[in-house]
């Protein structure tokens, strides 16, 4: 019997409130938001409701349960909406993913001295494939031309506003059905987490998309006032925002390396075509960076950063920053031709629909001058 959308919200809340106890930051929040905002948090329950019922009659095949399930609300986010939306609301799919989690871990316990493993296994596996990482097409076309790959990340700033949408997500997953001129999307979704980073996510999804015949690949967040191509990535982490546990990038209130490499490097993406593309924002080729010896610094090549010490990228030194500077080190060391770089799309804080719309179609212009350009 399947249960009534209601029904799967109350039940769901029951495994929430039993799990209080061993919920880190980031999942603590669903407690406000399955209050504040249920038509968002609470949208794909019923999906929820069917992962629990089939862990809990058959754990031993909890690995293909999970696996079909965070394909399923992968795909379901995809899905064109039936109501006629113009873009891909991320805000489900994050709220989702974190309820299911704790649904993995509240279904499969007590099952066993391998209960632990078998537990990292599902929630591990049900993150990878509702982030689509590794990577797979969403489009079920046969292409005849190599894949623009798109990273995009979830909302954050919640505990200042819970219905943060994060417009990098809402970007990228509105085009990943589309081709542009005759390639497809792939879109990658990440966490707000450094813990994350440090176990090396970046370099695990990129590696194989580097070593494989890929048209672009464009690294997403959310950044400004305008759409800012981030030309010099920085090795540090200086922001002092927290991410989505409420952890700190500085080490003992400074910067700290985010991994061995050197303090700057230069994107490849064919920046001058870029920003002739016209919109309701400007197209900013930002190539300011603070260094500790100088300060705010504008440089016109990497050439005159070779003696300094990164503080912030041109990005910042945020996850943003680091998405940046850890896929184009792996870019270079690997030797790859692909062109790579990260965007910074305008900030938003409200899902204006209209607005994000917009904001899809100058990104989708500034991906058709990267491609012609780089012909």
């Amino acid at each position: 019997m399947t249960l009534s959308a209601s029904d799967a919200s109350t039940s769901l809340d029951e495994i929430l409130c039993s799990a209080r106890s061993t919920l880190d930051s980031e999942e603590a929040r669903l407690f406000q938001a399955r209050q504040a905002i249920p038509d968002i948090a609470t949208q794909h329950d019923n999906l929820l409701s069917d992962l629990y019922k089939s862990l809990h009659s058959s754990p031993t095949t909890a690995l293909q349960t999970v696996r079909y399930i965070g394909c399923q609300l992968l795909d379901r986010t995809l899905t064109p909406s039936s109501s006629g939306a113009s873009v891909v609301d991320d805000r489900p799919l994050y709220w989702t993913r974190l309820m299911g989690l704790i649904t993995i871990r509240h279904a499969l316990s007590n099952r066993g001295s391998s209960r632990r493993e078998r537990i990292f296994k599902a929630c591990k596996l049900f993150e990878s494939e509702s982030r689509n990482l590794p990577a797979r097409t969403s489009n079920s076309l046969k292409p005849d031309k190599d894949p623009i790959v798109l990273s995009c990340f979830d909302p954050f700033n919640l505990d200042n506003n819970l219905a943060q949408s994060n417009p990098s997500a809402v970007v990228a997953l509105t085009l990943a059905h589309e081709t542009i001129l005759g390639h497809p999307l792939v879109v990658l979704i990440f966490p707000v987490r450094y813990d994350d980073f440090d176990a090396g996510i970046v370099e695990e999804t990129f590696e194989p998309i580097f070593c494989t015949s890929n048209r672009l690949v464009l690294t997403i967040s959310m950044g400004r006032n305008r759409f800012d191509l981030e030309r010099f990535p920085g090795r540090r982490r200086s922001s002092k925002a927290p991410d989505n546990k409420n952890r700190i990038g500085l080490v003992n209130g400074k910067p700290a390396p985010s991994t061995d490499g050197p303090e700057f490097l230069e994107f490849t993406l064919p920046a001058l075509s870029m920003t002739e593309v016209k919109g309701d924002w400007s197209v900013v080729d930002n190539r300011c960076v603070t260094t500790l010896e100088t300060g705010e610094l504008h440089a016109d090549s990497l050439d005159e950063l070779a003696d300094k010490t990164a503080f912030d990228g041109s990005g910042g030194g945020f996850l943003s920053n680091e998405i940046s500077y850890r896929s184009r080190l792996l870019h270079r060391d690997l030797g790859a031709q692909i062109p790579l770089g990260h965007l910074h799309v305008p900030r938003i804080s409200n899902f204006d629909s209209t607005i994000l719309s917009n904001m899809t179609s100058q990104t989708r212009a500034l991906i058709v001058a990267a491609l012609e350009s780089s012909k």
